[in-house]
């Protein structure tokens, strides 16, 4: 019966709602065809409900760098950055961003946030250099 969807009992005006599902679309077992750009544009609309949620941020800036939005990816990630208040936020945005620059190739830049995690997270610092070094 249509009254018992669930879809029926998401809350549109909850930002979470949409965090659930770029979730659900990024890594849940029943994926579509292309879950990076859908999943981006439920946590774009989550953060349009709650433009200042560093973990919607985050992940937002993991399905821009699946769908190849790379600009997109680093902005987001210095946008989790200015706004983490949380030291676990700052240092995994941190991280993120080190592996993103890593990634595209920008040693310097890959190399000013593991500076940053070492002072902030030094557990996170040792992952962010196994991953340059597997870069080499």
């Amino acid at each position: 019966m249509i009254n018992e969807s669930p879809l029926l009992s998401f809350d549109l005006n909850n930002p979470a709602t949409f965090y659930d599902l770029g979730w659900d679309l990024l890594y849940g077992p029943d994926r579509v065809a292309d879950p990076a750009r859908d999943a981006a544009r439920a946590f774009e609309i989550a953060l349009e409900l709650d433009p200042d949620r560093v973990e919607y941020l985050l992940e937002l800036a993991v399905a821009y760098g699946l769908s190849g939005r790379d600009a997109d990816e680093v902005a987001t990630l210095e946008r989790a950055i200015s706004l983490a208040k949380n030291p676990k936020n700052l240092a995994e945005a941190h991280l993120r961003l080190g592996i993103t620059y890593d990634g595209l190739g920008k040693d310097s830049l890959a190399k000013s946030e593991l500076a940053i995690l070492q002072q902030l997270d030094p557990q996170r610092a040792t992952l962010l250099e196994r991953v340059m070094l597997d870069g080499m």
